[in-house]
């Protein structure tokens, strides 16, 4: 028995010296990081108590290290920055909704983008270093790390975007009682009450979930702002837009009351917009995006310096380079064996491309592929309450670009 106990402590023991290897790589790898992080955790946060104390069961032969079930609270917060630690501990409670909400806005970038060169895709995969015996092998970066460290258009927008997922998570979770530093918002009063309107309910407090993802995604970027401060700001900024994003996007979700549905007096509260409205809005914004430098301690237009951006405004300070091909420095996965569309189905938008082969392939030519796959086919709706299917063979043709 006490072989088995000596064991398992070095067992945990090396599982935290690996949480805190992926650590050190946090400051140039926050996408690898969170990513890591919820493939652990696999979203079993609420299993966890906000101290680490295992429950003994009483026989004793069901225990098991907590990475079996669920990762303990220290292990959780060593993978974010030294910076971010304290604010961990303090509201661990929310940091499934921290995850939750980077991935949001990830795969809102990745919907925003889909039938462009650029799809918003490498947040799970790691940029590896060349090894030799004098250099180990960088660690810890994904291809989205990478280009979010660039400053293009695309990094303010992933940039905002899960700056907006986080919030909107948070805000999500505060009004379902998770954590007792935040609730509902009882401080409504932009609309004021009539005989036929109140307020009533639990209205979103999108005002704690800004301010904490404020708190922790800025306090990084906050401690490089002397070192390196045009992208310090940049980033700081383009935070800031997606949160505000979020807050424009707030709305009414109210209930009527009366008879037979007359909707005599509303009950109302403020709540969250859908998250596809917010990375619309954003997505609007990055075709707007003003590039910025840096002058005299601030951040200034580059090419209209009669026109200062403004806080909904997405900056970058890079143009946005060729993303046709691969190319690891810059963060591009290239289109080489992209599918695409040999013709245009839907319209295509200003300043976009619709996945034509032509467009995504860029010029360098696509192939084609036959297979077959079985599909439901001939359903049929049976009294009372089922739907039969057959199963067919379909032949499909796919383009892949060369």
């Amino acid at each position: 028995m006490m072989l088995l106990s000596h064991s398992n402590m070095i067992i945990q023991w090396l599982l935290i010296l690996i949480f805190r290897f992926i650590t050190e790589t946090y400051c140039s790898g926050l996408v690898y990081s969170m990513y890591q992080l919820q493939q652990l955790s696999a979203n079993k946060y609420n299993n966890i108590g906000d101290s680490d104390s295992i429950s003994n069961s009483d026989s004793g032969q069901n225990q098991q290290l907590p990475i079996n079930n669920s990762p303990s609270k220290d292990m959780i917060c060593q993978t974010f920055s030294r910076h971010q630690r304290k604010l961990c501990n303090q509201h661990f409670r929310l940091m499934e909704s921290v995850v939750n909400g980077f991935l949001l806005g990830l795969n809102e970038c990745q919907f925003q983008f889909a039938d462009q060169i650029w799809n918003c895709k490498g947040h799970n995969m790691t940029i590896g270093g060349n090894r030799s015996k004098s250099k180990p092998r960088k660690k810890g970066k994904t291809y989205l790390d990478k280009l979010v460290s660039k400053g293009t258009p695309e990094a303010a927008y992933v940039l905002s975007v899960i700056s907006a997922g986080v919030a909107h998570q948070v805000t999500k979770a505060c009004s379902k009682g998770v954590h007792d530093s935040c609730g509902c918002d009882r401080t409504i009063y932009d609309i004021p009450e009539t005989a036929t309107f109140k307020w009533s309910g639990c209205s979103h407090n999108i005002h704690f979930g800004a301010a904490f993802t404020r708190q922790f995604l800025d306090i990084t970027e906050k401690t490089r702002v002397n070192k390196r401060p045009e992208k310090a700001l940049t980033k700081l900024h383009n935070n800031h837009v997606g949160r505000q994003a979020v807050i424009l996007k707030m709305g009414k979700k109210c209930k009527c009351h009366g008879v037979s549905g007359s909707c005599e007096m509303k009950t109302c509260i403020r709540a969250l917009p859908d998250f596809r409205v917010v990375g619309d809005l954003l997505k609007s914004r990055f075709h707007k995006a003003m590039q910025v430098h840096f002058v005299d301690s601030r951040l200034i237009p580059r090419y209209s310096p009669n026109r200062m951006f403004t806080d909904n405004d997405l900056i970058y300070l890079l143009k946005s380079p060729n993303y046709c091909v691969h190319n690891p420095h810059i963060g591009s996965l290239g289109t080489q064996g992209r599918k695409c569309a040999e013709s245009a189905l839907l319209e295509k938008k200003p300043g976009e491309t619709n996945g034509t082969c032509e467009e995504l392939c860029c010029g360098r030519g696509h192939k084609k592929r036959t297979f077959s796959r079985m599909e439901q086919c001939r359903c049929k709706f049976q009294w009372c309450c089922d739907v039969k299917c057959d199963l067919c063979k379909k032949d499909v043709i796919e383009s892949v670009c060369d």
